[in-house]
């Protein structure tokens, strides 16, 4: 075994013989110590390139997910505005139909949002743009609609219309008289004149 003269310290080499085992001579103590903390430097160094390793690789991996998190966001989010759009024939009702969307219940789906637009054609083409707009004012004002459909306006018209409109004409009892004045004129007393008249026909007068 090669050995190299080190020089030390006075005083660390006191504190050294305070602690030395009598079994261990000066020498072979300092080496000893020298080992031991060296190989706890190479374990404390081995730990701290692993945990540099552990974290490079957990951050990557972080990335990695929020990216693909974040990509298929991107696309749906792109996806949901180019497809719901409102066409050209239907923007002078623009803020209340996104007005409508924003507190209809149901599904918000792109599908729906295709059948609304339907629905809302619908009513133009069979009606005209003031009952589409009454139609969207409702649905706004309550809030709780899942959508505006020509199907229930009809159904919920006719129904109203069928409640007060008589079905069948009203049966007169058959005891029932129509009072006219015609029939009562002849039970009336006759006037003088009426009986002046009578008497000079008569050449009584």
């Amino acid at each position: 075994m090669n050995f190299t003269s080190t020089r030390i310290d006075n005083q660390l080499l006191k504190s050294i013989g305070t602690i030395k085992p009598k079994h261990f001579t000066t020498t072979a103590f300092i080496h000893h110590l020298i080992e031991e903390g060296f190989q706890k430097k190479l374990e404390d160094l081995h730990k701290i390139k692993n945990m540099q390793t552990y974290i490079h690789t957990l951050n990557n991996e972080n990335l990695n997910l929020e990216e693909q998190d974040k990509e298929p966001k991107e696309k749906i989010n792109k996806k949901e505005k180019v497809q719901k759009v409102i066409p050209e024939d239907l923007k002078p009702y623009t803020e209340k139909i996104n007005s409508f969307w924003k507190v209809k219940k149901g599904s918000k789906s792109i599908e729906a949002w295709k059948q609304q637009i339907a629905e809302y054609r619908k009513f133009i083409t069979k009606y005209n743009e003031k009952i589409l707009i009454e139609q969207l004012d409702a649905g706004i004002c309550s809030g709780k609609w899942s959508g505006i459909t020509l199907v229930n306006y009809e159904r919920i018209t006719n129904n109203f219309s069928k409640k007060y409109t008589p079905s069948e004409p009203i049966q007169k009892h058959p005891n029932t008289k129509v009072f006219k004045a015609s029939d009562h004129l002849k039970d009336l007393p006759k006037t003088l004149a009426e009986l002046k008249a009578e008497a000079v026909k008569r050449g009584v007068a």
